[in-house]
């Protein structure tokens, strides 16, 4: 008979507990009176707590848990639209530096080919300056003004005489 009296009261204990702990939904009158107090002040003062307990017909502490739970959702929102907006600047910032990479990769290029195109014009006029430096420099008796020339030189700068049409021969 004992063990059916322990069984009862193990029952009837576990009963009340389920009483106690099964959460009652809130209205929606409730609601948007908790929301409309939320949106006046995130943070629950001591005294809009009573009222609201009062208007409401709940407990202080219940009301407190929803404003601590409104401030977590709240929270959690603030964060994803954060994350969106960091995202959607991230993502442009990467295509930034796609498209920089991009410019820099056709500059550099462009100034290979310059730069091959300045050597080769660079190389052809040093060796000419070089050319006609040192035959200057070869021509030129230090401090007299005076000139050189070889013989090939010499020819070159003396016009040839063409020989006389047939017309103007004697023949």
């Amino acid at each position: 008979m004992e063990m059916k009296q322990q069984t009862v009261l193990v029952d009837e204990t576990h009963e009340e507990e389920e009483k106690k702990g099964k959460k009652k939904r809130l209205t929606s009158v409730q609601v948007e009176s908790l929301e409309r107090g939320f949106q006046e002040g995130m943070k629950l003062e001591p005294d809009k707590k009573m009222k609201l307990s009062k208007e409401l017909g709940l407990e202080p502490r219940q009301i407190a848990i929803w404003f601590q739970n409104r401030r977590a959702r709240w929270k959690v929102n603030q964060l994803k639209h954060h994350f969106d907006v960091i995202m959607k600047e991230n993502q442009k910032l990467h295509q930034e530096v796609m498209n920089l990479k991009a410019m820099m990769s056709d500059h550099a290029s462009t100034r290979k080919q310059i730069s091959a195109s300045y050597a080769e014009i660079c190389e052809e006029q040093t060796a000419e300056s070089v050319s006609a430096m040192m035959h200057y420099q070869q021509n030129v008796i230090a401090d007299q003004g005076n000139y050189s020339f070889t013989m090939q030189e010499y020819y070159n700068m003396i016009p040839m005489l063409q020989p006389y049409p047939a017309a103007f021969s004697n023949n």
